[in-house]
């Protein structure tokens, strides 16, 4: 009986100290992963997928994120894939309790970007009924590129009941050397920190 008692302390002591950890505020949080989606700028193309981010300070984290897609319509592959790194920069943070919190601070993001699907062609012709010239498009061979991707911006992010965090960015970016683009950016995710 007494190490029936004892072994019960023991676990109701472990539990305790596990439920203080459960229960900590979310900005002592190091670690995230999640889903994300920004735009890039002037472009059609948005960055997209899967993220994990890791504390390396009390203020400074960093983020590696990527995907894969691939659609197989019409008997043609077309596949896009991005692999980054941003590394986030706390500035300001504020708890509101021990369940939510927010942060305000600035990103700064590289990365790769390639793509691969048929090539757009600029056909021009000529209207023999009335002699007007115009240009066309048509689908081209198949083509594979691979960008440059950068970004700079400022993040806001919100913690909701202690694990749940939403960060919104909004920020410059660019891609080079195929088809260059550059503009405003922006950007919102859904992650679980811990």
């Amino acid at each position: 009986m007494k190490k029936r008692f004892k072994l019960f302390i023991v676990c109701v002591a472990l539990f305790s100290l596990n439920v203080t950890k459960l229960c900590a505020n979310p900005l002592d949080n190091n670690n995230a992963i999640g889903w994300y989606i920004m735009s890039l700028g002037s472009s059609d193309y948005a960055l997209y997928g899967l993220q994990y981010q890791r504390g390396l300070t009390d203020k400074v984290g960093l983020v590696i994120c990527g995907s894969v897609m691939a659609d197989e319509s019409n008997n043609k592959t077309i596949m896009d894939f991005n692999a980054n790194m941003e590394l986030d920069i706390s500035l300001v943070e504020t708890s509101w309790g021990e369940h939510f919190g927010s942060r305000f601070g600035a990103f700064f993001l590289a990365g790769y970007r390639g793509h691969n699907g048929p090539s757009t062609l600029v056909v021009p012709e000529i209207d023999i009924d009335t002699g007007v010239s115009y240009n066309t498009t048509k689908e081209g061979p198949f083509e594979y590129y691979g960008n440059v991707v950068a970004a700079i911006g400022m993040e806001f992010e919100f913690f909701l009941v202690e694990h749940i965090s939403i960060p919104i960015k909004l920020g410059l970016s660019g891609e080079f050397p195929k088809y260059p683009s550059a503009g405003v950016c922006g950007g919102i995710g859904i992650r679980y920190s811990f």
